[in-house]
């Protein structure tokens, strides 16, 4: 239908009859068939067109115009609350834009390019940098002013010349390092000029996925452009090309060469990243990385004070072990110690060579980064968890505490100290609460324990679990392995032969009593039991059996106590010294088999020395007394009484021959 016809109709008249004369007969023509159909029709489908139209929301209502007059019950009933305004999205870049630029410089890096081919060659490199103060510090990436760089074809130089260029303003300002730093690849140059305009920071602790982020810098030379997008990710790790690994914030704002340094703000117009690096390759696309704020503070604030970044240095060389070398060395995913260098504070904590780290300050680590991660976060001089454990175990009197404590000097003071019998020890440091013992203890306490997953592994190798926690949460988890003693296995082999049984009676997990099992050849165990329990179970067996128990511990003075035949190891406790019937005097654990040969020994010299005196006395009594015919003369007598007890004493002295 035309436009004029639809005027037409819209302003015509129609009178409608009451009845039916006024209509010509049906299959002729006339107005009703000609014009009144044609008409209806027309208003049904403009009501239809009108209610699709105004009924239900349209994309435009949606997306733009969401406060729109025209909503109706329709309307209302989709519901268009909570809908993003474009407009708005426009303003706040522009509102971030005119904010953030004036902070933000174009840095021209001069260098020399050294070329075994080409000789030498002057070349220029563009970053950006964000101002920091009025009096015009700088904080930008390290590889945008530190272009030193090298291969088997060329050399290139230091900067040999730095130069700034500020927002609306064509003058170039030449700069000078303050400091830099590879590790965080971070910067801080300076200009001498005053009355800058410097960003503010915001904090990236509270960055979240899906908030705006807009990255400002001099990509490809341009300077002063800007590009939007959203926070994609936030502690994502990534290693550049020159082997460093970073925690970074990452956005799909476009980041491309020349962005190097510059600004990732928020919303607010806040710093909350800087630029640094993008991912390169085909099929990549929207994936930039930001160094997080708040990890480039303390870094830029100590090239402002002191020109570098002083770090604190634990001293050892490590390799990260993967799940699969774990198990197939039998040992737990984490930090393998490949060395320690003397005096420094690895060595001082008792870390060696062979250990495998696995947590620091009450974190799981699996890798050096994650180590190095930690380790950069404290201070120089900050003490970490060890120390703690140390100190606590120095009063101990569990012969593990003096592997742990090892003679440190340097340790805290400890307040209330107390031990808990077959559980650890607790005290106060720097007036907090701090536990220290196996995992009945943590469990017991009723604390969060983080690090359960890693006690089953140190118990597969026989290791003795010890927990550090606070009471809260574990902090710290170490495996102690017992020494195995060279000549243990033998020393098992000979008792059986001896018919004796063999019985391990431990306060250790299953799991780690049985691999020690297996390593020194005890088929019989009772794990887990505490000191009375250990008590209960010596007089059980003492009842039909005649028992030795061979302990070192201040838990197993009890037993020994209680046992038939106490034996104490030299380096036990004095308590269970002191409840001991025999103490080793050396580490040859084959003594033990020599205590009952030489107990087997004693008993068949006693019966020889009775059944020779019996003999003599049966003999010569009859003599001395003149029962018989023959009778000695009491002198003669006395005599040979004295010479039966030297052979009691000869026969006794062959005891002494090994």
């Amino acid at each position: 239908m035309s436009e004029n016809n639809e005027k037409n109709i819209e302003n015509k008249k129609f009178n409608f009859p009451q009845n039916n004369k006024g209509f010509k007969e049906k299959g002729k023509t006339g107005f009703g068939k000609s014009v009144l159909i044609p008409f209806c029709s027309g208003v049904i489908g403009a009501a239809l067109v009108v209610g699709v139209c105004f009924g239900v929301p349209t994309i435009k209502n949606n997306l733009i115009d969401s406060k729109s007059n025209s909503s109706t019950t329709s309307t209302q009933a989709v519901g268009t609350q909570n809908l993003v305004s474009l407009s708005g999205y426009s303003d706040t870049a522009t509102n971030v834009a005119s904010k953030v630029l004036p902070s933000i410089v174009g840095i021209k890096v001069q260098y020399t390019v050294n070329s075994i081919f080409s000789g030498s060659q002057a070349a220029t490199a563009e970053g950006s940098g964000i101002i920091l103060s009025e009096d015009g510090y700088i904080l930008t990436n390290n590889h945008v002013v530190s272009s030193s760089d090298s291969t088997s074809y060329y050399a290139v130089s230091e900067a040999t010349k730095i130069t700034v260029s500020l927002y609306n303003d064509t003058t170039e300002y030449e700069a000078k390092v303050v400091g830099t730093d590879s590790q965080t690849d971070l910067a801080v140059i300076k200009i001498d000029k005053t009355d800058l305009t410097p960003a503010e920071l915001g904090a990236s602790s509270s960055v979240v996925v899906g908030e705006f982020a807009m990255a400002i810098g001099n990509p490809l030379g341009m300077q002063s452009s800007v590009t939007s997008g959203i926070i994609s990710a936030v502690n994502r790790t990534v290693q550049s090309t020159d082997g460093n690994t970073y925690n970074l914030i990452q956005t799909d704002a476009a980041i491309n060469s020349g962005n190097s340094g510059g600004a990732l703000v928020n919303s607010e117009g806040k710093v909350i990243g800087i630029n640094t690096l993008k991912l390169n390759g085909t099929g990549v696309e929207g994936m930039g990385f930001a160094i997080p704020i708040d990890s480039a503070k303390p870094i830029f604030e100590q090239l402002i004070s002191t020109g570098k970044v002083a770090r604190p240095y634990i001293g050892l060389t490590g390799r990260d072990l993967t799940e699969q070398t774990a198990k197939a060395n039998n040992l737990v995913e984490g930090v393998y110690v490949v060395s320690v260098e003397p005096f420094c504070s690895a060595e001082k904590a008792g870390i060696k060579a062979g250990d495998v780290i696995v947590g620091i300050d009450g974190t799981s680590i699996k890798t050096m980064d994650e180590l190095n991660n930690i380790k950069n976060q404290h201070q120089i001089g900050d003490e970490v968890t060890l120390k703690i454990l140390k100190s606590l175990e120095k009063n101990s009197n569990h012969p593990l505490a003096k592997s742990i404590y090892n003679n440190e000097k340097d340790i805290f003071e400890v307040q209330d100290f107390e031990e808990v019998p077959g559980l650890g020890v607790k005290g106060i440091i720097n007036g907090k609460q701090y536990y220290a013992g196996n995992y009945k203890y943590v469990e017991k306490m009723n604390v969060e324990n983080k690090l359960r997953d890693n006690e089953a592994i140190f118990a597969s190798k026989g290791e003795s679990i010890v927990y550090l926690f606070d009471e809260k949460e574990t902090i710290l988890i170490i495996g102690l392995a017992d020494t195995i003693k060279k000549d243990i296995t033998d020393t098992i082999k000979n008792l059986e032969k001896l018919d004796k049984k063999n019985i391990m009676l431990t306060g250790d997990n299953e799991k780690t009593a049985r691999a020690i099992a297996k390593q020194i050849g005890i088929e019989n165990i009772i794990s887990n039991v505490n000191p009375e329990q250990k008590l209960a179970k010596i007089k059980e067996l003492n009842k039909n059996n005649n028992v030795a128990m061979v302990g070192d511990g201040i838990n197993d003075s009890p037993s020994l106590k209680a046992a038939t035949v106490g034996i104490s190891v030299e380096n036990g406790t004095d308590i269970s010294a002191d409840s001991a019937d025999v103490i080793l005097l050396n580490e040859n654990m084959d003594n033990i088999v020599k205590i009952f040969d030489l107990g087997k020994r004693t008993i068949r010299i006693i019966k020889e020395n009775l059944f020779w005196a019996l003999f003599y006395n049966v003999c010569m009594i009859p003599l001395a007394t003149g029962l018989l015919p023959i009778a000695l003369n009491p002198m003669i007598a006395s005599l040979a009484m004295t010479l039966s007890s030297l052979t009691v004493v000869l026969n006794s002295l062959r005891l002494l021959k090994k």
